[in-house]
Parts: structure tokens; C-alpha cells; sequence
């Protein structure tokens, strides 16, 4: 399982955020990043490189450096610069040059999954920056360094992100390298839960002895398709997936009920965009849930007739 969580992120205030934005912190020499400064006081390189805050002669890496980076960044929140959202969101990235333009989604990874290669190590790192940057987010309890990670392509992942984009962005300027710098944010909750999903496999410990038995798939009203099955005959659950094309397909839930062993599920349209998934009991009994078209949350579970099932 791969881990990818929304986050409440610190940000600038709209109308500052040209003004606070900044080149990644590495691309500059000591020189270069003083100077650079110098001009723009509002710069989050001042954080991110709080030594040009300080005497030329001060060692980068000393402890007064990061207390400076605090006391900078604390300063710049108190002072309004900065605001919180109220939500865990994720965010949406986008960089154009040239008419060409990358576009990330922003988001929480999980250090365990980068250190046991679920999230692939792309490059060696000096040891001596890692530290200092490990340094530097202690000292601000804030990840200030974004990681640039891949992923592979995934229809349903582009057309949430394509989708959102149609939308106002919270952030549109260009800087002064001639790029410019867009940022939407996804606070729905279940576009946020379903990001999440798409980013997670299912497999648990039960996962080596669960199957798919007796699949039940159905076009939905709205477009898209629904499976239904069973997953094995003890546990408290069946499996749903969605698809928009019948190949790629959302990770699968498992709606809990209130039995063990959810035995054949089935699909009934209900009219109205609501659906009824009927299965049936180890007892010989039938039992039914609702849920709408997205599939992905459900009533609690009640007893059924077999002729509700047989229809």
C-alpha cells in the first residue's frame, strides 16, 4: 500500500504569493542567494536559506542559521503573510514554459514507503544537504523542501486533475525566470478520498486469501461502469469497483455490513442516479444496502426477500 495523504498547507495570501514565491533553494551559491534578496524582502529564499539573514561570515550549517529560518517563518505567520487552511486538501501544481506545461498533484507521502521502495529512489543525495534539510524542517515543524516523485499514468487520476484545472486557481503569476506558476486546490471530500484510493492497493493481510467470485458488473445512468463481488464466504464485506472504460479501474472498497459472508452480490438500478446491492447469507437469507452512482458509500445493511434477489 502506498500512502498519499492530503495535507492543510501553509500558504502565502493570494496577493502576495508572486511576491514570496522562490527558486528552488539549491540553485543559487552563497553570493547569489544573499544578492538575491536583497530586492525581494518578502522572498521565501530568506527562510530557506536564513544565512544571508546573517554576517557573510557565519557557517551556513551553524544552529543560528535554522533558529533564523524559524523566527522568519514564524514572523511572516503572525504577521498575516501566511494562512492555513481549515481542511486537509490536496493541491494541484502546474509549471508553463514555452508552451509546454507539467502538472503535479500535491500531496503527503509516506517516509516508511520511500524507505521500503514502495516510492522509488530517483538519486543519491550528499549526505551533508540531507541533514541540513532535516535540520531545517525540525526547526520549522513544516516540510518547506517539495519532493518531486512520478507515477504511472492513470486516466482517472488525469481526468480529476484536468477537471479542477477548468476551475479559478488559487495562484496565477509568472516569475522572473519567465515560468509561470499555477495552483489549484481539491477540497471535496470525495474527490479527496478517492485520490487517496486510486494511490493505495488494496492488499492487506487478508489480501493473499481473498478472490473474486461471482462478479456482478452494471452500466451505470450517469456513464461509467460498477462490479460487484464476493470476496471470500466469512468476511463482513464484498468488493466494489469503478471504472469510466472498463480498463482501468478505481481500487476496490469494501463496504463493511452487518454479517459475515456476503455471499453473490448484485446490482439493482433503482432509478434516480440510487442503486441496490442485494446479496445473499450463509444462512440462506437475502439481505440489500443502497448507495449512488460514485459507489462509494452505502446504507447500513437490511433483510431482503429472495425475489428481490431473483429480480
Amino acid at each position: 500500500m502506498t500512502v498519499i495523504r492530503p495535507f492543510r498547507a501553509v500558504r502565502p495570501k493570494k496577493e502576495l504569493a508572486s511576491s514570496i514565491a522562490a527558486l528552488p533553494y539549491d540553485v543559487y551559491t552563497r553570493s547569489e542567494a544573499r544578492e538575491a534578496v536583497k530586492s525581494r524582502p518578502l522572498s521565501f529564499l530568506r527562510i530557506d536559506r536564513a544565512e544571508t539573514q546573517l554576517p557573510e561570515s557565519t557557517d551556513m550549517y551553524s544552529q543560528i542559521v535554522y533558529d533564523k529560518a524559524q523566527e522568519l517563518f514564524s514572523s511572516m505567520r503572525s504577521d498575516g503573510l501566511f494562512i492555513q487552511d481549515s481542511a486537509p486538501c490536496y493541491y494541484i501544481y502546474a509549471l508553463t514554459m514555452d508552451n509546454r506545461t507539467q502538472t503535479g498533484l500535491v500531496g503527503c507521502a509516506s517516509i516508511d514507503d520511500y524507505l521500503e521502495n514502495r516510492i522509488k529512489k530517483h538519486e543519491n543525495t550528499r549526505e551533508d544537504k540531507e541533514l541540513d534539510r532535516i535540520r531545517h524542517v525540525d526547526a520549522l515543524s513544516a516540510q518547506t523542501g517539495p519532493i518531486f516523485l512520478t507515477c504511472h499514468k492513470h486516466a482517472r487520476l488525469n481526468h480529476i486533475l484536468d477537471t479542477v484545472k477548468q476551475t479559478e486557481p488559487l495562484y496565477d503569476f509568472t516569475t522572473e525566470d519567465q515560468v509561470r506558476q499555477q495552483v489549484w486546490k481539491i477540497d471535496d471530500e470525495n474527490t479527496i478520498l478517492e485520490i487517496g484510493q486510486l494511490f493505495s492497493s488494496d492488499y492487506s493481510r487478508w489480501g493473499a486469501e481473498k478472490r473474486m467470485y461471482s462478479p456482478f458488473i452494471t452500466r451505470l445512468e450517469s456513464g461509467g461502469y460498477a462490479v460487484v463481488f464476493q470476496v471470500n464466504d466469512y468476511s463482513p464485506c464484498f468488493a466494489v469497483a469503478w471504472s469510466a472504460d472498463l480498463v482501468t479501474w478505481r481500487p476496490q472498497d469494501y463496504p463493511r455490513m452487518s454479517v459475515k459472508g456476503c455471499l453473490a452480490p448484485v446490482i439493482r438500478h433503482d432509478g434516480g442516479g440510487r442503486y441496490t446491492v442485494l446479496f445473499k447469507t450463509k444462512d440462506g437469507g437475502v439481505r440489500k444496502t443502497s448507495t449512488d452512482a460514485a459507489f462509494r458509500h452505502f446504507t447500513p445493511d437490511v433483510a431482503a426477500t429472495p425475489a428481490e434477489y431473483a429480480d
